[in-house]
């Protein structure tokens, strides 16, 4: 297991829903197979009680992640702001050096400054 997941995270979480199935399917299988609904009732009560921590398991796990991909969400939309003014900062910049204006220059130097400012951010959050 501990070598699958380190290959392939992928497979290890198909091979958890196939396993999750067979557990689902030998119930249904033990409910065909009782006698009486008593007996059937008793089995559909054991079998949820055994499923009730993996699924419980699985939902804290998905919590976690989802956390996770929320963050990394608000990082990448920091980096992409920071690597927008930085660009911004470099044509202004040309185009002051082709054009002589010196304000195109301050602007995009006010620009770059931002787009460091958003990087800092980006490194510090």
């Amino acid at each position: 297991r501990d070598d699958l997941a380190k290959h392939d995270p992928d497979a290890l979480c198909w091979a958890w829903r196939i396993a999750f199935h067979g557990k689902v399917h030998q119930a249904f299988d033990e409910l065909l197979a009782a006698k009486t609904l008593t007996d059937a009732a008793d089995k559909l009560n054991k079998t949820a009680d055994q499923l009730n921590p993996v699924v419980k398991g699985l939902d804290e796990e998905a919590t976690k992640l989802g956390k996770d991909v929320t963050h990394q969400n608000h990082l990448h939309l920091l980096f992409e702001l920071a690597e927008v003014g930085l660009q911004i900062g470099i044509v202004l910049a040309s185009v002051s050096i082709i054009t002589r204006r010196r304000w195109l220059l301050g602007g995009g130097g006010l620009f770059g400054i931002a787009g460091v400012v958003m990087l800092v951010v980006g490194f510090l959050a």
